[in-house]
C-alpha cells in the first residue's frame, strides 16, 4: 500500500483521483519502463516532470520503498541524459544519507552489457542509447504541460490507459 503522504488529490471530470507525487511517479516510470514503451519513452516523460521533482524533501521511507536499482537508474538518467545535475546530486546525497547500497546494474535490463562503459558514481552499465522525443508528443509536449495540476491530469489519463502507475481511485 502506498503511504497517503505520497499521494495528491485531483478533481477531474471523472471524479476525484489520487495521483502519486512526482518523485514516486518518476520512480515508477523507470520501474515500469517496459510496460510504458521503453526507457526512451520514460525519459521523454521524465523530461516533462523534472521541474516538479524535489528529492530533498523525501525521507528514508521513500528510499526503502523504491528499489535501489530504480534510484540508481533515475539518478544516472537525470544527470547524464536529462542534464539535471542538481536533482541528480540531491538524490545521490539522500542515497548516502540513508545508506542505500548500490550494485553494478545495466541501464536496460535484458540487453547485453558486453563492452559497455560503467558510470562509476551510479554504478550503471551504459548499455542503452537514450533518445528523448520532445516534439509533438501529445499530452507530454513541452507546450502541453503547464503546471503540476496539468501534469497530474496528464499522468492520470496515462495511468488509466496503462494501469501501472501508482494511482488510487
Amino acid at each position: 500500500m502506498i503511504p497517503q503522504n505520497w499521494l495528491k488529490s485531483f478533481r477531474t471530470e471523472y471524479g476525484d483521483i489520487k495521483v502519486s507525487l512526482p518523485e514516486l511517479t518518476a520512480s515508477d516510470l523507470i520501474t515500469f519502463q517496459k510496460e510504458i514503451g521503453g526507457l526512451n519513452r520514460a525519459c521523454t516523460v521524465l523530461y516533462e516532470l523534472v521541474e516538479n521533482l524535489d528529492f530533498e524533501k523525501l525521507d528514508k521511507d521513500f528510499f526503502d520503498f523504491v528499489p535501489t536499482s530504480t534510484i540508481q537508474r533515475l539518478g544516472y538518467l537525470l544527470n547524464n541524459e536529462l542534464e539535471q545535475a542538481d536533482l541528480s546530486e540531491n538524490s545521490y546525497k539522500k542515497t548516502k544519507e540513508f545508506d542505500c547500497k548500490f550494485q553494478k546494474i545495466p541501464l536496460k535490463n535484458g540487453k547485453s552489457t558486453e563492452n559497455c562503459e560503467t558510470n562509476s558514481k551510479w554504478k550503471i552499465i551504459i548499455n542503452e542509447r537514450i533518445e528523448i522525443g520532445l516534439c509533438g508528443s501529445g499530452a507530454f509536449s513541452r507546450q502541453g504541460v503547464g503546471d503540476f495540476a496539468d501534469l497530474g491530469k496528464a499522468f492520470a489519463e496515462l495511468a488509466v490507459r496503462l494501469r501501472h502507475l501508482h494511482i488510487v481511485f
